[in-house]
């Protein structure tokens, strides 16, 4: 249900946009995606992906406040869930949504991205497979900024527009690392 809602997200941001947008398809073992339309420019194309991990904020947040009223373990477990996946989630680097959003800031920051995701999936125990598959995933990106291939929405792209994406995207992190911070904290006292 968290990646649907997730993905659901991304569908109606599509939608708001007037772009077409296929439902959510699920890929096992990975995840999902919901395809639709390219955005005429890249900050749309950032809010899209910001999309899908608000509306993971939003859901978290549900879960813990019935947690918080009910004093009931299960929801702060579904809050701390809801949290952490789109938190991951929020990695910047592509395939990720972050990735998608840092794209639209300064795609170089991918690399950076890519060495947090290698640090996390160490320290989470995250099986090499599962690591490569991601990082194959995000390599034809990757590789297009180390060459400097450039998305031509990038040259529309105004400083504001960078300053608001980049503050959405803290402003998500920031949010998501709360509630599962104040989940985990409930669930074990």
């Amino acid at each position: 249900l968290v990646l649907l809602a997730h993905e659901l997200g991304h569908y109606f941001a599509f939608r708001a946009y007037g772009l077409p947008a296929r439902l959510p398809a699920s890929v096992p073992l990975l995840g999902a995606f919901t395809a639709g339309a390219a955005p005429p420019d890249l900050e749309q194309d950032a809010y899209i992906a910001l999309a899908g991990p608000l509306v993971g904020l939003g859901l978290a947040a549900v879960c813990y406040t019935i947690g918080e009223t009910a004093q009931d373990r299960f929801w702060f477990a579904c809050a701390s869930l809801a949290s952490f996946l789109n938190l991951f989630n929020m990695i910047p680097m592509p395939p990720f949504d972050g990735g998608r959003i840092i794209g639209a800031l300064w795609p170089p920051l991918w690399f950076v991205g890519f060495a947090l995701f290698v640090v996390f999936a160490v320290v989470m125990h995250v099986p090499i497979l599962f690591v490569a598959i991601i990082g194959l995933l995000g390599l034809p990106s990757m590789i297009s900024a180390w060459r400097g291939n450039v998305d031509p929405r990038a040259q529309n792209m105004t400083f504001a527009a960078r300053v608001r994406v980049s503050l959405w995207y803290l402003g998500t992190v920031l949010g998501l690392f709360f509630v599962m911070a104040q989940s985990q904290s409930n669930a074990t006292a």
